[in-house]
């Protein structure tokens, strides 16, 4: 197996909380911080003598005073090697400022699928995408096609951008074609426009991109349309 593929083929096998979130390999002495983060000892020990004075995770005020040795950690992770055989890698990912586990975190799920760590993979490479902006952007990318419910519940929205008279809860679902274009619309907004954060400005941008693909005279339905998006869409702002 090639190298790079290190970072899927591990990644199922050992646990996100075995990780240090600093240097991204399986700790040996882990400590605690006050939110109950853990972190390698000697890499929290590094960052804290830097003259950093916040946890790299919650971004709290930390102290070195505030570790304390994750007894229980340490037990758990020395049996999962002793299981392996010690033949765990002690890196499990390659070198990337979107490590999986962070993404994991952020969408509290416990594993990401293969398509999702294939969306992170393609935001690392994307040039298009400035790297304070790629964590934003594979995040999105991920719950767009980590969570079907919500995937159709977009797809609706461009089924009534082709159907405004139609309401939207008789639309039906779209075909292949329409619904391969819509999900191109959608992670197009994601990848090159990353400013965009607010869920329902997301959607309308996707729609207008999809319509330069779907052209339809403007409608006496559009602004209603656009309004109902907004009151279906007030809960999952981003």
């Amino acid at each position: 197996m090639e190298a790079d593929n290190v970072f899927y083929e591990f990644r199922d096998q050992t646990p996100a909380a075995f990780i240090c979130p600093i240097t991204h390999k399986i700790m040996k002495d882990p400590v605690m911080d006050l939110d109950g983060h853990s972190y390698e000892r000697a890499a929290i020990e590094s960052w804290l003598s830097s003259g950093r004075t916040t946890s790299p995770n919650s971004h709290k005020p930390l102290r070195k005073s505030n570790l304390v040795p994750n007894r229980a950690l340490r037990n758990s992770i020395e049996e999962f090697i002793e299981s392996h055989n010690g033949n765990v890698p002690s890196k499990v990912f390659k070198h990337s400022p979107i490590p999986f586990s962070a993404v994991q975190q952020k969408l509290g799920v416990q594993q990401l699928s293969e398509q999702q760590q294939q969306q992170i993979d393609n935001v690392f490479k994307d040039p298009a995408i400035r790297p304070e902006q790629r964590m934003q952007v594979a995040i999105a990318r991920c719950r767009w096609v980590g969570d079907a419910g919500f995937r159709f519940r977009v797809y609706g929205e461009f089924a009534q951008y082709l159907h405004p008279q139609a309401a939207f809860d008789t639309l039906g679902r779209l075909d292949g074609t329409v619904k391969k274009n819509a999900e191109a619309a959608y992670i197009w907004v994601l990848t090159n426009k990353p400013e965009i954060v607010n869920q329902v400005q997301i959607i309308n941008a996707a729609v207008d991109k999809f319509a330069s693909m779907y052209k339809r005279v403007p409608n006496v339905n559009d602004d209603r349309i656009k309004s109902e998006r907004a009151f279906r869409f007030r809960h999952l702002q981003s």
